[in-house]
């Protein structure tokens, strides 16, 4: 099969840069636009397809050069989609060996100019339909006057999801980790739940969390909203509920739920359990500050008016001895000079004798 090769791979390479994902644009940088991004189409085997994708900037932007790749699809904790090479695109279920071409791959955009880009897909006989698959389609530009520097780079990401139209498709999960930091009384409770997604299509989910005390008496419950975007087989979403009010100290157990609205037979919208996992936390007892040792108050006025405001009352011993006054400093001084000055008479007359 042939394979697509972007020669901006290289320039990435070279200046050192990750295909990871949209590289960060400037806010006074051009404006990518992209119309028609998301390819979904259910697939056959033997079937070819097309997708057209329309590139575009604003009308005062400078001329862009525009590099159009096919990648490997993947997705981190957030939800974001990253941008994969053939290396780390490990899924079963990728798309990418199917993405055979893309016609004009490469171009100068000119400032409110739109340009078309197409790519073919490509399913063989034996095709495998056991699920979804997922890639990305990565376009890619910065100024053209700017070929030295990357600052004003940007780049969209177009997924590509072809699905089956004989597959039998699966909303399936498991719940990998479901942790709460541990935080005195009175804190707010960060509870951290990781879903990954173990079926064979992508949805969307909410996370509900329901907290018990030690007598088994439910003291919270509450719901994240729906993910804003569907999480894809093989990889997992991080949902984070933070339990602003705190709790009193002692030890809860946590339910945490992951749900998939989906439709029944009749069209009305039930959450469908993806999984549902539970686990103990402990709330510990306020943190206790420790009280300052403070003098009595007529030993606070005795170092105020011999040390001065130099004094800190609160540390006993300390101040005492750094904190001297200048005119004691003075009577030190005036007595050393008088001890010195009589020793030394003294020894002179018993050397005149």
């Amino acid at each position: 099969m042939k394979k697509i090769i972007s020669p901006i791979i290289v320039l990435l390479l070279g200046l050192g840069l990750q295909l990871l994902g949209v590289i960060p644009v400037q806010a006074d940088g051009p404006s990518l636009r992209v119309r028609n991004g998301i390819c979904d189409i259910d697939v056959q085997a033997g079937q070819s397809y097309t997708h057209e994708i329309f590139v575009s900037s604003k009308a005062n932007d400078p001329a862009l050069i525009v590099n159009i790749l096919s990648a490997g699809f993947g997705q981190n904790l957030d939800g974001i989609y990253e941008v994969l090479d053939e290396i780390h695109d490990i899924s079963p279920f990728t798309a990418l060996p199917y993405i055979s071409n893309i016609e004009n791959a490469s171009f100068t955009l000119k400032g409110g100019e739109e340009q078309e880009a197409k790519f073919t897909i490509k399913i063989p006989d034996d095709f495998n339909e056991d699920g979804t698959l997922y890639a990305l389609i990565y376009v890619l530009a910065y100024p053209e006057s700017s070929m030295e520097s990357m600052d004003f780079a940007q780049g969209i990401k177009v997924p590509v999801i072809l699905t089956p139209v004989n597959a039998g498709l699966t909303h399936q999960g498991e719940i990998t980790d479901l942790m709460a930091e541990t935080v005195p009384s009175g804190e707010p409770i960060p509870i951290q739940t990781i879903v990954k997604n173990t079926g064979n299509h992508h949805y969307k989910a909410y996370n509900a969390l329901e907290i018990r005390n030690s007598s088994g008496e439910m003291v919270i419950s509450s719901n994240t909203s729906l993910t804003t975007s569907s999480i894809v087989p093989e990889f997992s979403f991080r949902f984070t509920q933070t339990l602003q009010e705190g709790l009193p100290a002692g030890k809860y157990r946590m339910k945490s739920s992951v749900y998939h609205p989906a439709a029944d037979a009749s069209g009305n919208t039930v959450d469908e359990l993806i999984d549902s996992r539970e686990a103990e936390f402990e709330v510990l007892e306020p943190l206790k500050e420790e009280a300052t040792p403070t003098l009595p108050p007529d030993e606070q006025e005795r170092l105020l008016r011999d040390y001065g405001n130099t004094a800190v009352l609160g540390d006993m011993e300390q101040e005492k001895v750094l904190a001297f006054p200048w005119y004691t400093m003075i009577a030190v001084f005036a007595s050393v000079v008088t001890v010195g000055m009589t020793i030394f008479i003294i020894v002179s007359r018993r050397r005149g004798r």
